[in-house]
């Protein structure tokens, strides 16, 4: 089969081909970040089901990615109008207008999508963000409880309602949640970040250091982490409770230079270090 012959027959396989078949490939060049290439998968599936609202859904959500938020926004729109009652299209829309820096719209998206489905865990957590972002602790502690009280493992409410607690000073609030989110999830090197900074503000020095260090083990690249722990040996080293501790937080430092020569916070620490030991 030459191959005019073979372009030929594959465009007729693919016109033969089953909605749940470009569907599949879609997501797998999601799955794979490969946006572009997903993008004439989702918009076959359209073609072969123009009344279909999760078909726009995907659509909408391919054009996202690129960062197409005008084509998104027309999609999820599309796939509203086919079903008035499509949760996943309302938080889509919400989203696309919250990253368009349209809160009121964002607002109202997220309260019909919670019309519609009172205990839809991904429009009360969405809300929360939405609150939290623009600084009403109140509010958005309340989402975050809605959430907490439909999935009480919810990662990722658990995580930003300590957060919330630690901004508004609620510390044992905070630890009780964070130890919680570390019983579920050992690895999760933000909410060791989190603990250890929170340790520090209540001066439990030993604790701070050891989740700073528990989170290193999980992620060894992280600048922000390795600068908190030499801060915080420093601070011990100054005081006279660890003088071995010196050879370590010169050793940190160099390796967070490694990774960012520019680093001013590491430099000047260095240079302390440095005026300190003459």
């Amino acid at each position: 089969m030459n191959q005019q012959n073979r372009a030929t027959a594959s465009a007729a396989a693919a016109e033969k081909a089953s909605p749940e078949s470009f569907i599949d490939l879609g997501f797998q060049y999601i799955e794979q970040g490969k946006f572009e290439e997903a993008l004439p998968c989702f918009s076959k599936v359209v073609e072969l089901q123009p009344e279909s609202p999760e078909a726009c859904n995907n659509l909408g959500y391919a054009h996202e990615q690129l960062d197409r938020l005008s084509g998104a926004l027309h999609w999820y729109q599309k796939a509203l109008a086919l079903d008035a009652k499509n949760v996943e299209a309302l938080i889509n829309i919400a989203h696309i207008r919250d990253r368009a820096g349209d809160y009121y719209g964002a607002l109202s998206s997220y309260e019909a999508a919670l019309a519609v489905a009172p205990d839809n865990v991904d429009a009360h957590f969405c809300l929360g963000v939405l609150y939290d972002r623009h600084d009403m602790f109140d509010e958005a502690e309340q989402q975050y409880r809605q959430v907490i009280e439909r999935d009480p493992v919810h990662g990722k409410a658990l995580f930003n309602l300590s957060l919330l607690y630690i901004q508004t000073g609620s510390h044992a609030r905070a630890l009780e949640l964070l130890r919680l989110l570390l019983r579920l999830t050992p690895d999760h090197a933000d909410a060791w970040n989190a603990i250890g900074a929170l340790y520090e503000q209540l001066d439990r020095s030993a604790a701070a250091l050891n989740a700073w260090r528990q989170s290193l083990k999980i992620d060894p690249m992280q600048i922000k982490t390795n600068l908190n722990l030499a801060g915080l040996q420093y601070t011990l080293w100054k005081s006279g409770t660890a003088d071995k501790l010196l050879a370590e937080i010169t050793e940190r430092l160099h390796f967070v230079l490694a990774l960012d020569p520019a680093n001013g916070q590491a430099q000047n620490l260095l240079q302390r270090i440095q005026k300190e030991k003459k």
